[in-house]
């Protein structure tokens, strides 16, 4: 029955003071206002308020001590659903119900190297909910929030600062269910078709870009549609490996005969077939660089601020079968290392 504790860094058998002390400390660091944007920092924070909540509460402390819950609910150290939105708004602003935002959709679009390469217009198509019809995206009858009387927060007094949350029991719309609609789960109801977007695969992209496109998600009763988010994996290619900085490598065969005279071959390019010239006494495993040759290099600003370079490797190729001529000849040529073998 730690796990409170364990959020503000403490012991179970911790002081007030020391849990008032670790509360001031932890809240000033993940305040949202200090880390505008960074989602890590908003989660820990609502864990330390709401850690911070019970333990400085004598009640729901003893309580939560001896059955690890407070009020008949198992505690849980992050309430996602619940606080999904309230940083958005001012945590110290005034009352009147949340505007909340629908769920973000992530889907993972693969690209090929080609398409890394040149670019690409593409068409994506996803599901998504939609609101139900019966109760417009309500869940069904709602009437005034008995916990917080329809002010839709919590007030939660610090030491350090005041803290104004969402109400738990109606999550900061200042309403309640009543009655459950019938013909949708949680105001929500499957969508009949297909959505779709318009992408424009931007050249040099990577595995693990992301792109969001406002508006496109899941939308939400009251409040702003959510956004969608596409996230690049870049599908491996049959000849070529991709190296940093815009480098690819491709790994060509040849024989002994041509890595010992030398000679032009010919090797795979992303833009066609390249003549590259070896020269006599290559040793295997050699690279050779085709400048300009590899891809574009992505800027978050949109912009292509260099191309890569094309390393080609040159590997001794060793037949697995001989027969005929080809094997007297080798046969010949193991005799004459044979006999000049001054080791």
């Amino acid at each position: 029955m730690s796990e409170l504790y364990s959020v503000l860094g403490l012991e179970k058998g911790a002081s007030k003071e020391e849990i008032a002390k670790a509360y001031r400390q932890l809240a000033l660091k993940y305040h949202p206002d200090r880390n505008p944007g960074d989602k890590e920092s908003e989660s820990k924070f609502k864990e330390v308020a709401a850690a911070h909540e019970v333990l400085s509460d004598d009640g729901k402390r003893a309580e939560y001590d001896h059955f690890g819950s407070t009020g008949g609910k198992r505690f849980h150290s992050v309430h996602d659903d619940f606080f999904r939105s309230v940083f958005r708004q001012n945590p110290f602003g005034g009352g009147g119900p949340l505007r909340p935002r629908g769920r973000d959709i992530v889907l993972e679009h693969e690209v090929t190297l080609e398409q890394v390469l040149s670019g690409d217009d593409v068409v994506i198509t996803y599901r998504k909910r939609e609101l139900c019809s019966e109760c417009d995206g309500l869940g069904g009858e709602r009437d005034v929030c008995p916990e917080c009387n329809g002010t839709c927060f919590r007030v939660i007094h610090g030491q350090a600062m005041t803290v104004k949350t969402p109400c738990q029991m109606c999550e900061g719309t200042g309403k309640r269910i009543t009655e459950v609609c019938e013909k949708c789960t949680g105001g929500f109801v499957d969508a009949s078709g297909e959505s779709s977007i318009n992408f424009k695969v931007p050249q040099g992209v990577e595995t693990g870009m992301r792109f969001g496109f406002t508006g496109h998600g899941e939308p939400i009763a009251g409040g702003k549609t959510g956004n969608l988010f596409v996230v690049i994996r870049v599908k491996p290619h049959e000849f070529f490996e991709r190296l940093q900085n815009g480098n690819i490598l491709c790994k060509v065969p040849v024989s002994y005969t041509q890595l010992v005279f030398g000679g032009a071959i010919e090797v795979p390019g992303l833009k066609g077939k390249i003549s590259v010239e070896v020269p006599a006494g290559t040793s295997s495993h050699n690279k050779f660089r085709l400048e300009g040759q590899g891809l574009p290099v992505f800027t978050n600003r949109g912009g292509i601020y260099k191309t890569g370079d094309q390393l080609v490797r040159v590997e001794l190729e060793v037949p697995t079968e001989l027969d005929g001529e080809y094997k007297e000849i080798i046969e010949r040529l193991a005799e004459f290392e044979k006999e000049n073998d001054n080791g």
